[in-house]
């Protein structure tokens, strides 16, 4: 396994140190209905996409004006014009028959007494005739995705995605390195997984334990450094070595890990009391390896979405997580984003995606 030695010389900020004293945020976005499937997942980030000025709620619950009772919308966006609120509500079904007028009628009569000043209607399987010119009536946008033809391929960068071959990343610690300041010398004491010493801060207040503090350091590096670190270490499944290095986190510790017990370090007060003296710990130095794991290949649909945008989707399975990957391009550029489900709700990662080879240019290992 080979090494590369990065130096991060951020300090924690005091933020980011208080976030740690309290319980970590869910990365899930909760309560969302049991009937979200998956072609609700892929409009709605297509339309995330597409207006990522737009606040947009999923399985939004907006009150209806006439029975004060709420109706559960798929996606509604939001965003200020002129002054104004304007909601934009996106209904979408993915029937084999198609949209039929009865289920446009539906929506027309559900959306008439909600906020919604524009009704999108997007159906997998296309609109019938009579649903077609009964939402024209009623100025509702239809959205269909239609398939593409070879020669629109051309016309966007997604031609490249038929096939994609994802890679996966995760790290784990392998040692710890904490550096001391206390009077007259300097202590050095390296800690390896279980050891899980209790950090504080430097007015003595419990702050977390060291693992928590070092997870937190390497997805800080990893979240302002992944592209850099992309650049520097193979992208052929295996593992490599880094070496994390911070300055002046601002933590303090006991310092009975780092000298003999027997010593005793005791320190006066401002009530004259003797209590435990902290050290302040001026570097950490974390030993890192990142383990790269190719996944199985996704192939993927292309499809058309009105007149604004080519979308290219599909399932898509990454270290056990299951979801869909979803990629727009648009006059905005390109978008792509994995979608994790779970039974507490989802969770969307922004993905970095680079065109694949096809199965006949992969080389040979």
């Amino acid at each position: 396994m080979g090494v590369l030695h990065l130096t991060w010389r951020s300090a924690l900020p005091p933020a980011q140190e208080r976030t740690l004293r309290s319980d970590p945020p869910s990365a899930y976005i909760g309560g969302v209905p049991k009937r979200t499937n998956f072609f609700q997942d892929i409009v709605a980030l297509v339309h995330r996409h597409l207006a990522p000025e737009a606040t947009i709620e999923e399985s939004a619950m907006l009150v209806d004006r006439h029975t004060g009772f709420e109706a559960e919308v798929d996606v509604v966006m939001r965003q200020e014009v002129g002054g104004y609120s304007v909601t934009i509500s996106v209904e979408a079904m993915s029937e084999a028959r198609g949209a039929t007028v009865e289920w446009v009628r539906e929506m027309d009569s559900k959306h008439s007494q909600l906020e919604t000043a524009q009704l999108v209607l997007v159906s997998a399987h296309g609109f019938s005739p009579q649903a077609e010119s009964f939402a024209r009536s009623k100025r509702i946008l239809t959205i269909c995705p239609e398939d593409l033809e070879d020669g629109n391929l051309t016309q966007t960068v997604l031609r490249d995605y038929d096939q994609l071959y994802p890679r996966t990343i995760s790290s784990s610690i392998d040692h710890i390195r904490l550096r001391t300041a206390p009077p007259a010398r300097q202590e050095t004491v390296e800690f390896t997984p279980p050891a899980n010493p209790q950090l504080f801060t430097a007015a003595g207040v419990e702050l977390t334990a060291l693992s928590d503090a070092a997870e937190a350091t390497i997805n800080a590096f990893m979240a302002e450094h992944m592209g850099g670190l992309l650049a520097q270490i193979p992208l052929d499944p295996g593992k490599v070595g880094i070496t994390i290095e911070t300055e002046g986190p601002s933590w303090t510790i006991q310092p009975a890990h780092f000298s003999k017990p027997e010593i005793p370090h005791l320190r006066a007060d401002n009530r004259g009391e003797q209590v435990e003296e902290l050290w302040p710990i001026t570097a950490v130095s974390i030993d890192v390896t990142i383990e790269i794991r190719s996944e199985d290949p996704l192939v993927l649909t292309h499809k058309r979405f009105g007149d604004s945008a080519i979308v290219s989707f599909g399932p898509l399975e990454l270290a056990g997580r299951r979801g869909v990957f979803v990629a727009t391009d648009s006059k905005a550029g390109v978008e792509t984003t994995f979608r994790e489900r779970s039974a507490d709700g989802f969770r969307d990662t922004p993905v970095s995606a680079t065109p694949a080879l096809t199965r006949e240019d992969t080389p040979e290992t």
